[in-house]
Formats: structure tokens, C-alpha cells, sequence
């Protein structure tokens, strides 16, 4: 067990951490697989144990297993709260190359804590998913199947020869998994008494996706406009935020909670103004060469609690008095944040940029955006990479 500053367990906004989880410097930034093996490494050093940890070239290969004490482990990870890991089994597929253990981690990506959740052997794994139809190269299993903690793991590798436990080998082909085959090979390399030997794969984690995969889950959504003249043409309105859904008396309206949220267009327009009680406090007009495209920054002072805005958009191609007209509202049910403050909270951090936008992409959408263009956001591959994703979404959802 890992000694930290308590005996009892943590308790992080309501979760539960075990004391037994690894803290790595939370100031550092990590890829989920480098906290796992920082992690490993960390036990290894602290419980001063020779146990040899490669392939020395290859280790943050997310592709490849671990090798700890000449045993061949594939790593799997989950959030904290996660009921299921989803395993990767392209290599369970080959011949020689399928893992012998399955090792599940926990990670809290934030703050860099790893819990070692525990083992499965390739035996106990098999028996897991004998029953499923597969399809593709990943499964998701209940994360409550794995126990042991990161000692079950030790205990195996030390006291067990590499012999005593086999490889999965899942002999399949587009329409049929050799089960019976598989349980064979299984039964005859193993003993029962060494049954239980397993190792849990942590890989891929499913709640924590990678920021350009939180980015290109998220839905636009499409506003036709009526035209008022004689043409069959029809033309829309596509954002990407703010979301605006409609009230009781047909009118579009849209919750936001940060003082200067992003306009995000999809589609060109022709004309953008703000209002206020019917004065119009910001006016664009697109031109013959160039039309309003892409996130527009909130142009006015920020808003403030209980202030109402409404926002008129008139699509390209569409004529003078065909506007789409949305009524922007600050959400009474969630505090509105400040985005220069939330900024500097941040500072110059690479990591904690990349990790809050990360995370508020998927629990406020707009928030997330407006940091993802922040004008004071740093200069990171990762970032031009999320913008680049944005501009790609074109499958707008009619409303």
C-alpha cells in the first residue's frame, strides 16, 4: 500500500478515493497511459522491488503491453465513476500476442491520481465474455470485475511462474467465436489452482475521451427561417452555440450561464444584431465579398444576471426581414460565471487549459468554446487541432 497524507480514504467533489491510490505531481501533464506507468514505476520504487518494466523503446504505446517480471499485462483504464472499462482485443485476436493479465486503473486525469482497481486473468476474462457477440476490437465490461487491487497484481508476478498462465487467443472469424476451442487451449495451459491469475487490461478510457473526440460528439442544431417572398428556396440557421429550444409561446429562447458567450455559426450569414428591449445595441451586415462565418466573440459588455438579449440572424441567401430571431436568457438555475476570472485561474498553463476545456465541453458547452477561443488561450498543437474538428461539424439537427 502507497502511504499518503491520511489513513482514511479521500473524499473528491463526493468521490471517494482510496487511500491506496497514487498521487503524481498534480502540476505535470500526463496522457492516461504515462499516469498508469508513472504509477507502476512509483510502486515499484517505493516497495523496493527488482521487477523489470518495458518494452524500455515502446512503453507509452497505448497499442502495446506492458511487460512487469517477463509477464505480459495490458493496461485499461476508467474515470473514478465509471461502471465499465472498455478493453481493446485486437491483439487478443493474433496468435502469441494476447495479453496474460488485464490490469484496471482508475484515473482522475484533473488532479493525476491513479487507483489500481485490480486483475483479471485471462481465464476469468474469457469467462466473462463467452456469451458476447463480437463485432468490432473493443468490449466494455463491468469494472466491478476486477479486484485485487495493485498487491494481486505483485503477488503474481513474483510468485507464479510465466508458464502457469496462458495468453488470450481468441479464435475468431466474421461470424463465429470458437468458444469451445478457446476454453481448450485455456484448460490445458493452466492448472485451477493458478486459475484466478489474471491481469486487467486498462486502455482506452470511456469517459474521458480525448478533446477531439469530446468535440466532434457535439450536436449543432439547425433553425429554418420563413421566407416572406415567393421563393421555394429554404434557408437555415446553423449553431453550434448557443442552443436554443422552444418555450410555451413558440419562441425560441436560449439558457446561458457565462458573461460572454460565443455565437458559433456553421453556416454563413447575412446579417447578425443584438438588441435590447427592442434597441439594437450591436449591428453586423455581411458584405458582397465577405459573409459572417464561424464564432463570432460577444461584442458587448458582458451580461449580467437577469439581463435578456435577443438575437437576430439572417441566413445567406435569404432576403431583408427573414431572420431567425432567439431570445438569450441567463439561466436563473446555475450560477453566471465570469469568464476572465475562470481564465485566470488557469494561467499560462498548457495542461490545466487543455483539461478545462476538456472537461466543460461536455457540462457547459458554451464555456467550453468560448475558452477553446480565448484570445489568451495558449499556443498548443492539442488546441488547433480542437478548432480544426469544430469547423468540420456540418450535420446540423432541425428543430
Amino acid at each position: 500500500m502507497i502511504k499518503n497524507s491520511s489513513q482514511n480514504n479521500y473524499y473528491l467533489e463526493g468521490i471517494e478515493i482510496s487511500n491506496e491510490a497514487i498521487f503524481l505531481d498534480p502540476e505535470k501533464q500526463f496522457s492516461i497511459r504515462e499516469l498508469i506507468i508513472e504509477s507502476l514505476k512509483k510502486i515499484i520504487k517505493e516497495k523496493k522491488l527488482k521487477l523489470s518494466l518495458g518494452p524500455e523503446l515502446d512503453l507509452l504505446n497505448i497499442k502495446r503491453p506492458v511487460i512487469l517480471n517477463k509477464f505480459d499485462i495490458q493496461l485499461v483504464s476508467s474515470g473514478m465513476l465509471a461502471d465499465e472499462v472498455e478493453i481493446d482485443i485486437e491483439n487478443c485476436k493474433e496468435k502469441g500476442k494476447g495479453p496474460q493479465l488485464f490490469l484496471a486503473a482508475q484515473v482522475e486525469e484533473d488532479l493525476n491520481i491513479v487507483f489500481f482497481k485490480g486483475l483479471l486473468t485471462s481465464q476469468e476474462f474469457i469467462k466473462i465474455i463467452k456469451k458476447r457477440d463480437i463485432k468490432s476490437n473493443k468490449i466494455s465490461i463491468p469494472i466491478s470485475h476486477f479486484n485485487g487491487g495493485i498487491d494481486k497484481l505483485l503477488r503474481y508476478i513474483r510468485l507464479l511462474d510465466t508458464k502457469t498462465i496462458p495468453r488470450v487467443e481468441l479464435d475468431i472469424n466474421p461470424k463465429v467465436v470458437n468458444w469451445d476451442l478457446i476454453t481448450r487451449k485455456i484448460k490445458l495451459s493452466v492448472t485451477a489452482a493458478l486459475g484466478t491469475a489474471g491481469l486487467i487490461i486498462f486502455g482506452p478510457n470511456i469517459l474521458q475521451p480525448k478533446l477531439v473526440a469530446n468535440l466532434s460528439s457535439l450536436t449543432p442544431k439547425d433553425y429554418e427561417v420563413k421566407s416572406f417572398t415567393r421563393s421555394s428556396t429554404k434557408n437555415s440557421v446553423c449553431l453550434l452555440t448557443p442552443i436554443a429550444y422552444k418555450n410555451d409561446n413558440n419562441e425560441l429562447v436560449a439558457k446561458i450561464n457565462i458573461d460572454k458567450p460565443i455565437i458559433y455559426l456553421l453556416k454563413p450569414l447575412n446579417e447578425l444584431s443584438i438588441s435590447i428591449d427592442k434597441n439594437i445595441v450591436w449591428k453586423k451586415i455581411a458584405s458582397s465579398t465577405e459573409k459572417i462565418n464561424g464564432p463570432i466573440y460577444w461584442p458587448i459588455k458582458p451580461i449580467k444576471t437577469k439581463d435578456k438579449y435577443k438575437l437576430l440572424l439572417r441566413p445567406q441567401g435569404s432576403p431583408f426581414g427573414s431572420n431567425l430571431v432567439i431570445n438569450l436568457e441567463t439561466d436563473q438555475n446555475i450560477p453566471l460565471t465570469n469568464i476572465d476570472n475562470f481564465i485566470d485561474t488557469l494561467g499560462d498553463n498548457k495542461r490545466k487549459w487543455i483539461k478545462a476545456i476538456n472537461k466543460k465541453i461536455k457540462s457547459n458547452r458554451n464555456l467550453g468554446i468560448s475558452l477553446l477561443f480565448s484570445k489568451k488561450a495558449p499556443d498548443t498543437k492539442e488546441l488547433e487541432k480542437a478548432k480544426l474538428q469544430l469547423d468540420k461539424l456540418n450535420a446540423c439537427e432541425s428543430i
